[in-house]
């Protein structure tokens, strides 16, 4: 594998604090990224085994060249690159789903972000939904289950490496933001704890087991370590959750859309009483202004610009206790970065 090269400025570790980085620029530390593989075995008693994508701090300054699923090269990340502990303690988590026929590196200039910041970025490959690796017509009865259990099977793994992993003990797995794009806004909010309609469940999962379906019920896909929640570019669906699946949530969360995505967003804020929650529509914004980042109405900078910007404060806010006006008002108040994120807060 050929190795690359990036820029950086110097890290002061020794007097690091997260909370004095500004959350609306990219992060002083160089981007490490490792992928590893955790099997899992499923409720029918088959195995499932997928990869774990991890961003994460390094001052290294050549590593790896970087292959997402083999395909898409990503030279801003250093493949295999030395992790730098943190001085006093362990790194926040972040942890993200793809949409349909994504992959785990989709949204990797969002986990550059984060990791650039001091934390570790988690993204699993949810096997079965993967571009060109996978057929999307012949998904497995239950995939949806799967999913959401990819999520805290990627986070046991990271919790459970090897003490000689140069990895294993550098984050903080007892709590984390979880953030998922189109098809992973779904597995968001049930990893979250919202309550599926039976009605949705039987459409969906047609086919499936008594013991499978009884995981929709049973709060087995539910993972109380993710204690804020950012869906993106979709939303907590009637055909899913119904009216109100939603309030069994108690995590804050931030929706993000962009009005060139219609994707029923004005239909979930006139519903989405009983949580804390806020939305973002980007004006602008298209379907993968929050993944590859393609969009004819805004520029791929300027939309991971915004998206970025306010998924940090977002979890710094309410994984890290930012107290700091700066922050607060960006969660708060209307157009705080910018004119074309219009935010909505819930009473």
């Amino acid at each position: 594998m050929g190795c690359q090269q990036v820029g950086a400025e110097d890290t002061a570790v020794s007097a690091l604090d997260l909370l004095a980085l500004n959350p609306t620029e990219l992060g002083p530390f160089a981007v490490g990224h490792r992928v590893w593989e955790t099997t899992y075995t499923l409720v029918t008693g088959e195995t499932r085994t997928i990869p774990v994508n991890a961003w994460y701090p390094t001052e290294d300054r050549t590593g790896d060249a970087v292959l997402y699923i083999g395909l898409d090269p990503d030279e801003s990340v250093l493949g295999n690159a030395t992790p730098t502990p943190h001085p006093t303690g362990q790194y926040p988590l972040h942890v993200h789903s793809h949409g349909h026929q994504g992959y785990g590196g989709t949204s990797a200039d969002l986990m550059r972000w984060y990791a650039s910041h001091g934390w570790l970025a988690l993204a699993p490959d949810h096997v079965d939904d993967r571009l060109l690796l996978d057929d999307p017509a012949e998904e497995p009865v239950g995939f949806h289950a799967s999913r959401a259990l990819d999520i805290s099977k990627a986070v046991d793994s990271l919790r459970d490496l090897p003490s000689e992993d140069p990895l294993a003990g550098l984050t903080d797995t007892a709590t984390y933001v979880l953030s998922g794009h189109s098809r992973g806004v779904r597995t968001t909010w049930t990893v979250l704890g919202a309550t599926p309609d039976p009605n949705g469940v039987d459409h969906y999962c047609a086919g499936c087991s008594p013991e499978q379906l009884a995981q929709f019920s049973d709060g087995s896909l539910i993972d109380p370590r993710a204690n804020v929640g950012i869906p993106m570019a979709g939303t907590a669906s009637q055909s899913w959750f119904g009216d109100d699946g939603h309030r069994t949530v108690t995590a804050p969360v931030l929706s993000m859309t962009g009005s060139n995505d219609p994707v029923g967003q004005e239909d979930q804020w006139d519903r989405i009483d009983g949580i804390d929650f806020r939305w973002l529509d980007i004006e602008g914004g298209c379907h993968q202004t929050f993944a590859l980042g393609v969009c004819d109405t805004l520029s791929t900078e300027e939309g991971y610009w915004i998206v970025n910007s306010y998924a940090l404060t977002m979890g710094r806010v309410f994984l890290l206790g930012d107290d700091q006006a700066s922050s607060v008002d960006l969660l708060n108040a209307p157009a705080a970065l910018d004119p074309r994120a219009q935010l909505h807060v819930s009473p």
